[in-house]
Order: C-alpha cells, then structure tokens, then sequence
C-alpha cells in the first residue's frame, strides 16, 4: 500500500511540476509578446515549456519548473527567430519547440 501511494506522489509530482512549466512560458509569453496575439507561437512557446521540463520533472521544484517553462520561452522566441532568419524551412518551428527547448532541458 505504501509503495502504490508513493508512486501515486511521484506521478502527481511529476505533472504538477510540467503544469508549472506550461504556465511560467504561457505567462511569459503573454506578458513580453507585442500586443498582438499568435495562436500558434503560443502554443508552441507551451509546449516548449514542457519539452524543456521533460528532462528533469521528477527532481526539479515547482517554483523552478516555473523559471524552467519561462526560460523555455526564451529559448523558443529565439531559435524560431534565428531559423527564420537564416531562411529555414520550418513552418511549425519543430526545431525550436523540440531541438532548441529539448537541449535547455537537458542542460
């Protein structure tokens, strides 16, 4: 019994902890963004928030995961802006959700 409550924690935990980061980048990304809305970066800066939390969400806590999700933003509005820059071809910017936010959480 102990043991299946335990894992219950540690689900809770780790799911808690990516809500924290979904949300620090959606605030982020609501409280810096011009005053123009972008539906698709918006949901995109949340995933990166939870791309970026993936690595780390059974011993990160809650108050960093938000600092983790807001750092993700960064990290997304800057590599989606770089690969437009450079001319690359990626109209849903993948790389910058999965490949810029997936490297900030490993670090």
């Amino acid at each position: 019994l102990r043991r299946d409550t335990a894992s219950r924690s540690a689900s809770a935990r780790r799911l808690l902890s990516r809500c924290c980061a979904a949300g620090g980048r959606s605030g982020e990304r609501l409280l810096l963004s011009p005053p123009s809305f972008d539906l698709l970066a918006f949901a995109n800066g949340i995933l990166g928030g939870l791309v970026g939390i993936t690595a780390g969400c059974a011993s990160i806590d809650l108050g960093l995961a938000a600092a983790v999700g807001v750092v993700s933003g960064v990290v997304f509005s800057s590599a989606s802006e770089a690969a437009a820059r450079w001319g690359v071809d990626d109209v849903v910017d993948a790389f910058a959700v999965h490949g810029a936010c997936g490297v900030w959480g490993l670090l």
